[in-house]
């Protein structure tokens, strides 16, 4: 299978890039400030450097686009629900998968006095947009799936 990530250089990417290359997937990383994998190689593993920002979304849109033409993608996998979420929404690149790290979904949404989901002060309807959009949305915390639902 040809994986699409997109996200930033972290060990919260490292661990699932690394088993699906051992797995025998083939990835392409388009990477947020940094190459995940610290430059190690791997025979199924391309790391690329994508526009950063919001101010450069269409850029970001022509590049992905590019990587679809030559990696031709079965998944788009998001690492971190941000405002990439929405850019990767525009695109018909392939389903997308989001993959929620907790930081990202608890600066949006919290939980008042009686457990009910409510946005916080920096809450971003674009980044529901693109969830909305997701084919999938992983969470490692059981407690997270109430704040993605709302």
């Amino acid at each position: 299978m040809n994986i699409l990530f997109v996200g930033y250089a972290s060990p919260h990417v490292r661990r699932p890039l690394r088993a699906l290359l051992e797995a025998g997937h083939r990835v392409c990383m388009g990477t947020l400030r940094g190459d995940p994998m610290g430059g190690r190689s791997h025979p199924g593993y391309t790391c690329i450097p994508l526009p950063d920002g919001l101010q450069h979304t269409e850029e970001f849109i022509l590049k992905m686009l590019s990587i679809k033409k030559t990696f031709k993608p079965d998944i788009l996998h998001v690492h971190y629900a941000d405002f990439r979420v929405w850019q990767c929404s525009l695109l018909d690149v392939a389903p997308m998968v989001v993959s929620v790290w907790g930081s990202d979904i608890n600066l949006l949404v919290e939980l008042d006095e009686q457990g009910k989901p409510t946005p916080t002060s920096i809450y971003d309807p674009c980044v529901e947009e693109g969830m909305r959009k997701a084919a999938a949305c992983i969470v490692d915390d059981p407690a997270m799936q109430q704040k993605v639902d709302f």
